[in-house]
This record gives structure tokens, C-alpha cells and sequence, in this order.
């Protein structure tokens, strides 16, 4: 027995002789802390679902019984989470402060889901390596989860050892002084944020506030309430797009309204939350300086500019007793400005390329900032993830961030053009960092292939490695010529002009048919072995994880639909001279695809309104149907 089948794997443990027998003499013994007591009687409905053992809870053991005990006791670590386990014949001893015991039970879960009642003899040392370990979910761009699924995810957050949430908001929190912007939105209330805020701290959850101050206000600042805060002076009138959303969505930070209105945000939007900490992003501010400060910016620098507003920002923080977390992309090409800001700031370094290197946490530790490094989910902009790049992503830059000594680790899961990707699709990559920023010295030793038997076992496949359906969702994401971003680009310069995103000609026009044909046919044989797959253990599966199937299926459907939009663009649009327009047969596999798509689109509604808002379903609604248009009338659209 050499692979203990945890997930994170803990730092230090040993088999030793014999087994633990849970048995209906076994009492769990209530330590005096009064907190314990919800913890065992969890731990006790645990036992009862997986063994169908009705164990004791009690002060003191029966005669012949044998003990789960837990010490609430320091134990020889400098990390409060840390935690000892011992399992002998007679009995299991946690030991550790509270927040080790709550992880070291975490562990002794996954113990018994793998071994039942018969638990092997072992002694096992455990803390871990990061003392800041994050999941960062895009509540923004057209998603926002129902209360119910954002408490799902704090559980299995919780399982895997994870301490802080942070849910990213541009304009999804229902302020009393935004009501234009918040119709039709379905954002967050304050009640939402203290129900949440007090469910994660149960589950030894840090929830972090984190909202935009600077960039990415495109919602905010397209609104006649607050157009006249926008770097752009033309930028309010024009027509709403996604494109412009990702690019231009900058305040003036020379206008004191500009900080007027953050301040008033952060003061009615932060004590919502017990944290001591709060995110003000910060990112992306690519206006800066090119619009009402263009002439200041010459003469100062943007960079300059930058410093000096977030400086601000920064201030109104420290004044409510907070310290501020903020991205780096902006300063990291000029580290210097660093020395300007405080010194208990955390700067979190974002890089979401597999290929990442180390020179941005390298620079940021050269400095002497406090950094969390912070990879990414990769299933933006996709219908499912890049789950052979997050994996590289993930396991690099972590690594990164334990050579530099990082203060913590945040991954992060974007929604860029609508958030058409659903949150399921990016557990697997949320579970591979949470076990790295645990333990990255074990996590670093394994392949792809032995990270994805490790994360199903764990996702209700337990005992089913041999069906695991990640291979097969990595390889259909591999065949993902045509993404959302390549429809979207298309899409909006035919339908109003815009080209800010760049040419679709390299992902759509310049493939050749027979690659198309080749990629849609491999695609076929893929999603039909997914959905052997899915039929052989759907019925062993638990209601959340059956969900998360029927998602990730009809999200590889989505992959292929989108293949043959592709085609057909490049055979009615880029190749159109060659009287395709007229071709009947082709016409027909147009009407016959935009009717796919159709039923894609409502049962896609179903599977979101299922665990989300309605938020803004229905900006994605409208790509879709612009494109079946299309397909059924191709002529309607001139090059």
C-alpha cells in the first residue's frame, strides 16, 4: 500500500501495523470546546452514509468501545492548521488548534470514504505549505450563482482545505445609489453577502471582498448616472458591445468625482464582511491616459497617474481598518513605483498562460511585497476548459510562488463575453490548485493523466478511475478550433463593424474545409464515447455531481455545434464568391445546424437557471440567435 488516496496528499505520514474497525461501539468523543460538537455529529452522519454504521457521540468510551478522540492542544508547528493523526487498533487521536482539527476531520472524511471501516494503522504529520489558499469566482460578466450552488461550492471548497472566497463583482452588488445599473442584473443584496460571509466562516472560510475601483466599470460607466467618470468622452454613446466591455471601461482618475463615487461604494460594500482584507482589483486599466488625460499622461506617464489614483483607493482602505489586495499587471513593468504604496499591501500576480514563467513573481519578491500567485481555470471564452493548459498553468506558477515564498495562492475562474462556461466545468482545475497550494511537492510529481484519476476519484467516481471523463472532456476541449471569442469577434464586426478585438481570418477563414471535416468527425466519436461513459455511472453518481455530468456533456455538444458554424461562416461569408450562397445542400445543413443550436440554447437555459440568476442569460440568448439567423439567411450579411 503505498498511495494513502488523499486529496490534498498530507506532508508526512507512515502505515503502521494493523486496522481501526468502525464499529456501533465506536464513540466519537466530545472535546470540551462547545465548537467540536457540530463537527462530530458531522462526522458521525458521514459514517452513517458511507459505512451505514450509526456510531456514538459521547464524553466518555463504553466498555469494549473504541475512541475517535479529538485534542484541541499546540502541537510542534508554526501554522495553526496544522494538524497530527493517529489511527491505531483501538483508536483515532486528531490533535492540532481548532483550525487543525477542522482539517485534520477534512482528512479523516476521505479516509473513510476510501477504506471504509476498516481504516489502516498510520501516523500522519500535515500543515500547509501556502497559509493563504483561494478560489476567485467571475460573478460579473453575466453569471451570477444562486445562493444554494455558491454554499455548494464553499463545501467542496472546505473539503479540499481551501480558506478564502472571493467572489469578483463589477456591478452585480445591488447598491441603493445604482439602481440603473442594477436592472436586469440579478446582483448580490446585502443580506446574500451576510448569509454567505457567515456560511464560510462555519466552514473555516475567509470571504474576501472584491470589487473593481478603477477598471473593467464598463456596466457603471455606460450609464447616464455615471458617464461623465468614463476616461472616454464619446465612450457612453456608443452601441453596447462585449468587445468594448473587455477593453474600455475606465474611471477619469483625475475627476474627484471618480474617487467620490469609490469611496462611496467600498464604505456601503465592505463591512459587510468579517475579513480583515479587501480586493481592489485594479487590473486592466487599458484607457488610462488615452482619452481626457491623454495630455497629462504625456507629460506625468500613465503609469503615473495610475500609482497616484490607486494611492488613493489604497487610503480610503486603510481608513476603514482593512488592508488591501490589488492585481500587479499594471505596475509590474515598473516594479519601482511598488516603493510608493504600503508596506502591507498583497499584490496578486496573475499569469494565465501555460507556458507562464517565473519573472513576475521573481520581480515581485525583489521588491519586497507581500504576492499571492494566482493562476487560472482556463475555461473563459471556451464552452469547456483548457484542462491540459490549466494543468500547466496551475503547477507552475504555484511553484513559482513556493520558490519565492508567496504569501498565499488564488485560482481563478473568468467569464469573459457572457460567461457562457459554466462554474462546473472549472472544478477540476479549482481542486488541482487547493491541492497544491496544500502540498505542492507531491502535486508537482504527477502526469496529467494520474492528476485526473486523482481529482474524479474525488468528484463521486471513486472505485470508477477506469471511466474517468476528463481525458475525454481534455481532448474534446483539444478540438476546439472555433471557441465563443472566435464567434463573438465575427459576430460583432459583421453586426456593428467593430474589429477591436482583431481578425477572425486566422481562426475561421483561413482553415481549410478538410480540417474542418477531420476535426468535426473526431468530435463525433469523442462526445459519443462521453455519453457511454456518462451512461455507465450517471446512476452511481450523487445529484450534485450528476448535474455537474449533464453540464459538462452538453457543454462538449456545444463544441462541436460551434465547429460547424465555423464552416459554415467560411463557406457563406469568407468564401461566398464561389456561389455557396446558392449551394440547396449546403443551405440545408445550415437550417438543419441553426436548429441544433436552438435546442442547445434551450436546454443550456434549463442547466443555467438551474443553479444560477437569470442575470444575463439573455446577452447570450442574442449571440445565439444571431447566429441561427444567419445561418438560415446568409445572405443578409455583405463582407
Amino acid at each position: 500500500m503505498d498511495n494513502i488516496g488523499l486529496f490534498p496528499h498530507p506532508h508526512k505520514f507512515e502505515f503502521l501495523n494493523g486496522f481501526f474497525r468502525i464499529r456501533e461501539s465506536t464513540v466519537l468523543i466530545l472535546n470540551e470546546t462547545l465548537i467540536y460538537k457540530k463537527w462530530l455529529m458531522d462526522l458521525q452522519k458521514h459514517i452513517g452514509n458511507e459505512i451505514g454504521i450509526l456510531v456514538q457521540v459521547g464524553t466518555k468510551p463504553v466498555v469494549d468501545g473504541n475512541l475517535v478522540m479529538l485534542e484541541a492542544k499546540e502541537i510542534s508547528s508554526e501554522s495553526k492548521e496544522a494538524y497530527e493523526l493517529e489511527i491505531n487498533e483501538h483508536s483515532i487521536v486528531l490533535k492540532g488548534q481548532e483550525e487543525g482539527i477542522y482539517y485534520g476531520l477534512k482528512t479523516l472524511r476521505q479516509l473513510i470514504t476510501r477504506y471504509k471501516n476498516k481504516l489502516p494503522a498510520m501516523k500522519m504529520k500535515d500543515e500547509p505549505a501556502f497559509p493563504n489558499r483561494g478560489w476567485m469566482i467571475d460573478i460579473s460578466r453575466g453569471r451570477v450563482p444562486k445562493m444554494e450552488y455558491l454554499m455548494e461550492i464553499v463545501d467542496i471548497a472546505s473539503d479540499f482545505k481551501i480558506n478564502m472566497l472571493q467572489l469578483y463583482i463589477e456591478h452585480t452588488f445591488m447598491f441603493d445609489f445604482t439602481s440603473e445599473i442594477n436592472l436586469g442584473k440579478d446582483g448580490l443584496k446585502a443580506e446574500d453577502i451576510l448569509i454567505l460571509d457567515h456560511y464560510c466562516k462555519e466552514h473555516m472560510i475567509q470571504l474576501v471582498p472584491c470589487i473593481a475601483t478603477f477598471g473593467h466599470l464598463y456596466e457603471i460607466l455606460k450609464s447616464d448616472s455615471y458617464k461623465h467618470l468614463c476616461e472616454y468622452e464619446n465612450f457612453p454613446n456608443e452601441p453596447y458591445n462585449w468587445m468594448k466591455r473587455q477593453l474600455h471601461h475606465t474611471l477619469d482618475c483625475t475627476n474627484p468625482g471618480s474617487l467620490e463615487f469609490i469611496k462611496k461604494v467600498l464604505h456601503h460594500f465592505v463591512p459587510l464582511f468579517r475579513s480583515p482584507l479587501v480586493n481592489i482589483c485594479g487590473d486592466e486599466t487599458f484607457d488610462i491616459g488615452k482619452g481626457k488625460n491623454k495630455d497629462l499622461a504625456k507629460q506625468v506617464g500613465a503609469t503615473k497617474l495610475y500609482i497616484d489614483f490607486i494611492k488613493s483607493i489604497m487610503e480610503i482602505i486603510e481608513g476603514m481598518g482593512k488592508k488591501v489586495m490589488f492585481f500587479g499587471d499594471m505596475i509590474i513593468e515598473h516594479p519601482e513605483y511598488l516603493q510608493e504604496l504600503p508596506k502591507d499591501i498583497v499584490c496578486m500576480n496573475w499569469n494565465y498562460e501555460p507556458d507562464v514563467t517565473e519573472d513576475a513573481t521573481s520581480a515581485f519578491s525583489k521588491a519586497l511585497v507581500k504576492q499571492y500567485v494566482c493562476p487560472g481555470t482556463l475555461g473563459w471564452n471556451r464552452a469547456l476548459n483548457d484542462y491540459e493548459g490549466a494543468f500547466l498553468n496551475i503547477t507552475r506558477l504555484i511553484r513559482y510562488g513556493q520558490k519565492y515564498k508567496a504569501d498565499g495562492v488564488l485560482i481563478t475562474e473568468w467569464g469573459d463575453f457572457g460567461n457562457i462556461n459554466l462554474l462546473s466545468t472549472s472544478l477540476p482545475g479549482f481542486i488541482l490548485g487547493a491541492a497544491m497550494a496544500w502540498n505542492p511537492s507531491k502535486e508537482d510529481s504527477l502526469t496529467l493523466e494520474e492528476y485526473n484519476n486523482e481529482i474524479i476519484s474525488f468528484l463521486g467516481f471513486d472505485g470508477m478511475e477506469h471511466l474517468n471523463p476528463l481525458p475525454l472532456l481534455a481532448e474534446i476541449s483539444n478540438n476546439m478550433h472555433i471557441t465563443w471569442e472566435h464567434l463573438m469577434k465575427w459576430y460583432f464586426h459583421v453586426s456593428f463593424g467593430e474589429v477591436s478585438y482583431g481578425s477572425t481570418h486566422e481562426s475561421i477563414e483561413d482553415s481549410e474545409y478538410t480540417f474542418y471535416k477531420e476535426t468535426m468527425a473526431k468530435l463525433d466519436i469523442l462526445i459519443e464515447e462521453l455519453e457511454g461513459c456518462q451512461s455507465k455511472v450517471y446512476s452511481k453518481l450523487d445529484i450534485s455531481r450528476k448535474r455537474d455530468f449533464n453540464e459538462a456533456v452538453h457543454m462538449a455538444k456545444l463544441v462541436r455545434l460551434w465547429q460547424h458554424v465555423g464552416y459554415m461562416i467560411k463557406a457563406f461569408y469568407f468564401d461566398r464568391d464561389n456561389n455557396n450562397l446558392d449551394d440547396e445542400k449546403l443551405r440545408r445543413k445550415a437550417d438543419n445546424l441553426a436548429a441544433q443550436l436552438e435546442k442547445w440554447q434551450i436546454k443550456y437555459e434549463e442547466l443555467w437557471r438551474g443553479r444560477n440568476r437569470e442575470s444575463e442569460l439573455y446577452r447570450i440568448r442574442e449571440v445565439m440567435t444571431g447566429l441561427c439567423h444567419y445561418l438560415r439567411d446568409p445572405k443578409i450579411i455583405n463582407p
